[in-house]
């Protein structure tokens, strides 16, 4: 038996819910525009519909079948929409990249003894 309060624990658990590197979600609009571009270009009937009726032209061709459950444009959507996931990083718990963190330490020695008031270098060592 499902109870009300299972429920809404497992609403609060959503509010952990991230993307470690979300601008990877961005790279899906262009892939869209590129897909897009692709399928249109391989319409092979595009100049026929400038020229004729719809009707004269569902005479003429023989239609295929296009419910094919893995046809390429969709296996792509799929991988491409995987893909962006997997590199946007999901996760639970929030960790920092390790790459953003600089613990290194700082040291500037500088030697401000009488040799390097010496006059062999114009105008000083110390300038």
């Amino acid at each position: 038996m499902i109870y009300l309060s299972d429920i809404f624990s497992s609403f609060l658990a959503l509010q952990y819910f991230h993307f470690l590197r979300p601008y990877w979600l961005v790279l899906i609009v262009p892939i869209y525009f590129i897909l897009k571009s692709f399928s249109t270009r391989d319409d092979t009937l595009a100049i026929w519909r400038k020229l004729m009726s719809v009707e004269i032209l569902e005479s003429l061709t023989i239609r295929g079948n296009s419910t094919n459950l893995f046809s390429p444009i969709k296996s792509t959507w799929i991988l491409v929409f995987l893909i962006c996931i997997v590199l946007a990083g999901p996760s639970w718990q929030q960790k920092s990249s390790p790459f953003t963190q600089d613990d290194s330490v700082l040291v500037i020695a500088l030697d401000v003894s009488e040799m390097m008031l010496q006059s062999d270098i114009q105008p000083s060592r110390l300038l």
